[in-house]
This record gives structure tokens, C-alpha cells and sequence, in this order.
């Protein structure tokens, strides 16, 4: 990265420097705008944008045009980002936090670099948060990505991803929030009447009598389309190192079959 002040490295042997390019360094930093560098040099406002994306930021960086003092050294946050390996996402979430600060020129967003040497320091050391499911505190270490809502235990990340999946489609799914043949089975269950008497069957009985994946069946019990229901201890004992599984709606199952092969035969993919 290129300091930001008005000093121009020298040309390479066989080059010549343009000497547009102190110019328009610095009418920028005074808030200039293209058209009046181009009426200054006697050139397009298209020739300024030309040089300033082929010739000054490739060289000086884009920072090299905000409007600080000479004495002081602000990069953009894409320079940030890809000095210290982290996404923009971690940034901004640093900035919206305080933990380091920013100057705003503009529209943009310039970080001096002694606030960037904090950003290393705060992503190489480990920070601590609660998790919204247990109320327990728990560390962890930035990484690229987002900042984690949860601790890592397992009932915490199922029960926080049912929460988010209730979120959006809502406890009870209406044909307003569905498409597809999910949209087509829920009103065909809405209005055929159930069957007096219910018949449960296991997971694997409802794949073959519905013909649908392991993920589709999964999926139209979590969203609540199907009617399910906790099966009892004493059909789970082969499985010992699952705490719980689900009976599927014999009828609810068989119409789903029914629609999905009706939906795919009309020539949906």
C-alpha cells in the first residue's frame, strides 16, 4: 500500500511520468470533482476517470485519494481486508461495534493504520460472547465468516437453526409462504378431511410408501407440513445413539407422493 501523500515515486528507466497525476491527487483531496480536473488539465472528465483507475489506483491505491493529511495513512477497507486475510463482513462488524475506529470522506470509509494494527491484535486473540439459546458465556476465535450467535453445543445449533427455520415460515405454514408442489400439498391437505383413525409409520416406512429423498421427507417435517410425532422409547431401541425419533402421517405421506410425482409428470424440473 501507497502512502497517501503528494510524493510521487520516481519513474523507471524507459518510463515517463505523467504529470497529470499530481494534479489530480490532489484536486481530489480537495473534493474536486472529474469535471473540474478535466476543465483544469483541458480534458475529458472521462480522461480523469481513465487515469485514476488505470494509472493512480493501480500504483497508489485508492486511498491514496482521500482527502487526510499527508502526515497520516488511511487505507480503504478493501485494502484492510485483503492485508490482514479477514472479509469485509469481519470489518464491518468491528466498525459497527467500535472496536476500531473510522474516517468517513465522502462515502467512503478510510481506517488509519495504527487502528489496523488493533484489528490484528483483536482477530489473532480470542473474544468472548453469550449464547442466545443457553445464556452461557462461551469463547471463540474470529475466523472469516460471521460471528458466531451460538456456543458450538450441539442442542444449542439445532435448536437455534429450528428458530430460524419458525422464523421464517412461521409455526404454521400458510400457502402466502410456500411455492412449488410444497404449496399445492398444503392446501390438498387443507382440504381433504383426515382420516378418523391416524396411522403412524417410522422414517424409513414413509420413504418408501412416498417415494421422496430423506431430505424432502426431513424437510416437510420441519417446516410442519406433515403431521409428526415423537415415536416412543421402546421403537428406538436399536438406534441407541439417537435420543429421539419421529412418526409420519400414513395419510399426509401417501398424498405427498401423490403430488410431488403429479407436479413433476406436468414438466416442473
Amino acid at each position: 500500500m501507497a502512502s497517501i501523500g503528494l510524493e510521487i515515486e520516481p519513474p523507471k528507466a524507459g518510463e515517463q511520468a505523467d504529470p497529470r497525476i499530481p494534479i489530480i491527487i490532489r484536486m481530489k483531496r480537495q473534493h474536486a470533482s472529474n469535471s473540474e480536473i478535466g476543465r483544469a488539465l483541458k480534458v475529458t472528465r472521462q480522461r480523469v476517470y481513465q487515469i485514476i483507475k488505470d494509472e493512480i489506483i493501480p500504483k497508489f491505491g485508492e486511498s491514496v485519494l482521500s482527502p487526510a493529511p499527508s502526515d497520516k495513512r488511511l487505507f480503504t477497507i478493501e485494502e484492510v481486508a485483503k492485508t490482514t486475510g479477514q472479509t469485509r463482513w469481519v470489518i464491518f462488524g468491528l466498525v459497527k461495534r467500535n472496536k476500531i475506529l473510522v474516517e468517513r470522506h465522502g462515502n467512503k470509509f478510510f481506517i488509519p493504520e495504527d487502528e489496523i494494527e488493533k484489528l490484528k491484535d483483536y482477530v489473532s486473540n480470542g473474544d468472548e460472547d453469550t449464547c442466545i439459546i443457553c445464556n452461557e458465556r462461551f469463547s471463540f476465535i474470529h475466523k472469516r465468516g460471521r460471528r458466531p450467535r451460538v456456543c458450538q453445543k450441539t442442542a444449542c445449533i439445532k435448536r437455534y437453526n429450528r428458530q430460524r427455520m419458525l422464523v421464517r415460515y412461521g409455526k404454521d405454514p400458510s400457502s402466502l409462504k410456500l411455492t412449488g408442489w410444497h404449496k399445492i400439498l398444503w392446501v390438498r391437505l387443507k382440504e381433504q378431511p383426515r382420516p378418523a383413525t391416524e396411522i403412524w409409520i417410522t422414517f424409513s416406512e414413509a420413504l418408501d410408501l412416498s417415494e421422496l429423498s430423506g431430505t424432502q421427507v426431513g424437510y416437510l417435517r420441519s417446516i410442519g407440513i406433515v403431521k409428526t410425532k415423537l415415536c416412543p422409547k421402546g421403537r428406538n431401541r436399536r438406534r441407541k445413539s439417537v435420543k429421539q425419533c419421529n412418526f409420519y402421517s400414513f395419510h399426509d405421506m401417501q398424498l405427498a407422493g401423490q403430488v410431488y410425482r403429479d407436479w413433476k409428470s406436468n414438466g416442473k424440473p
